[in-house]
């Protein structure tokens, strides 16, 4: 430890012993976990969700990602069928 950081250590603690005990709230911390409330959600609490749904966003995106694979390759194909070979 640096010298500074001794000397600020020693000033909070000597801050620190000058305040009583009951000065001091208690720490709460919740009990249960908070979940969010939005929409986007479910709306906050959630009852009988499917535990398994967390495939679905990922099959989802794969899915599209698939369809416009498949959408450029037909429409570059069809685009090089109109084409003239050079003469």
């Amino acid at each position: 430890m640096t010298p500074l950081e001794e000397k600020l250590r020693r000033a909070i603690q000597a801050k620190a012993g000058q305040v009583p005990p009951e000065a001091v709230p208690p720490l709460r911390l919740s009990v249960r976990r908070r979940r969010s409330s939005s929409l986007a959600h479910g709306g906050g609490q959630r009852s009988g969700a499917p535990t398994r749904r967390g495939w679905l966003a990922p099959a989802a995106s794969a899915a599209v990602v698939v369809a416009l694979i498949a959408g450029s390759v037909a429409v570059s194909r069809s685009l090089a069928g109109r084409q003239r070979p050079p003469a």
